[in-house]
């Protein structure tokens, strides 16, 4: 449930305080859980009271080419004047990238600026500080999968749907 995910991380970033939440995510529009941890990003925000301001809502063109090193996206966001004080990340990766920003501008995680990223992969626990991040639930997802992939196989049906499976916040220090 990547709505969830994105909610219960900004809700996390409201609770300590941080009012000017911005989000980091892809541009790249083909994939549903980049909607739906965008509309996550925006209930959490109308849940805590906050408004959405398009200045705190950047998207990088090709995040995933790891021979791109400099993010203009990111450099902007940071460097743009927009006053924020957390940050969500789409992605885990994207906030390794972002913190290299922020130390350019002086700033420090989670100082300055908390830092909550999504998917829980290893670059959360390789970067300093270590990454607060969303965790699905890898292994849930990966049993039901096969248990429906069996099921069709031994007889039963495959019909098409939809199981939500519910995140975890791991908190590290980041936030």
């Amino acid at each position: 449930d990547d709505r969830l995910g994105a909610f219960m991380a900004v809700a996390h970033l409201a609770g300590l305080g941080r009012s000017r939440i911005a989000y980091l995510g892809s541009r790249y529009e083909g994939q549903f859980f980049q909607r739906e941890r965008r509309a996550g990003y925006q209930e959490a925000l109308a849940a805590a009271g906050l408004q959405t301001d398009p200045e705190l809502v950047s998207y990088c063109a090709d995040p995933w080419n790891e021979s791109i090193q400099e993010f203009p996206e990111i450099e902007s966001l940071v460097a743009g004047g927009a006053r924020f004080d957390a940050v969500f990340c789409e992605f885990d990766a994207l906030a390794a990238r972002l913190y290299r920003s922020l130390r350019r501008q002086g700033l420090t995680v989670p100082g300055d600026v908390a830092v909550v990223g999504s998917d829980d992969e290893r670059a959360a626990l390789w970067i300093e500080p270590p990454l607060t991040s969303v965790r699905p639930p890898h292994q849930e997802m990966a049993r039901r999968a096969v248990d429906l992939l069996h099921g069709a196989v031994t007889g039963g049906s495959l019909v098409p749907g939809r199981e939500l499976l519910k995140p975890t916040l791991v908190r590290r220090q980041s936030t």
